[in-house]
């Protein structure tokens, strides 16, 4: 019986050893080319997360910076790959995506629009998806609303199409509440 137990433990961690090298590999030729052809390959990993996480399937620290690095290029695939996993991963990690993905949308906001449309984001995360600003600007001010117009100025100048509305219209109310509450604390500051 104990000679059954450990076979079966051994064949058991071999397996998830084995898992985790598959998943790793995936990851990194996605992270390395991160195309259409290699989006299909990491897809059938990350395409449930949504629903329920599986952290054996989600990226290494190493391979989520570089997921994140991808999505502030304005990498599409990098931007619909972390849509799907960010809310497994950890909450710092999450600041750090929302930041990525403000500077995808000044990179790309058509593109940033139709993603997040087709991916159902709920209003709260897609407030922090365009609200948070570059970890660097957190002691200035006068950058933080300067960054908050121009993404408000990029809004402006898309067309509107039906299908966007809606998110449009979330996205145009939380630029426009987050310009009102830097500018309250610069008027406060002031006094």
């Amino acid at each position: 019986m104990k000679i059954f137990l450990m076979f079966f433990l051994l064949i058991t961690s071999l397996n998830t050893y084995s898992n985790e090298i598959a998943h790793g590999s995936v990851w990194d030729n996605f992270l390395s080319n991160p195309n259409k052809n290699a989006f299909l390959k990491i897809n059938p990993l990350v395409a449930n997360m949504t629903a329920q996480c599986n952290q054996v399937n989600l990226p290494n620290n190493s391979q989520l910076k570089q997921l994140l690095n991808l999505v502030q290029k304005g990498n599409s695939f990098a931007l619909r790959t972390g849509v799907l996993i960010f809310k497994c991963i950890g909450t710092g990690d999450q600041e750090d995506f929302f930041r990525s993905t403000g500077l995808f949308f000044e990179k790309e906001p058509k593109l940033f629009l139709m993603t997040i449309k087709n991916n159902a984001i709920d209003e709260q995360n897609l407030r922090y998806m365009v609200t948070m600003t570059p970890i660097d600007l957190v002691d200035d001010l006068d950058a933080q609303i300067a960054v908050i117009k121009h993404r408000i100025d990029l809004l402006s100048k898309i067309k509107k199409k039906s299908a966007l509305n809606e998110t449009t219209t979330a996205i145009s109310a939380s630029l426009e509440n987050r310009l009102q509450d830097f500018e309250k604390i610069k008027a406060d500051q002031a006094k």
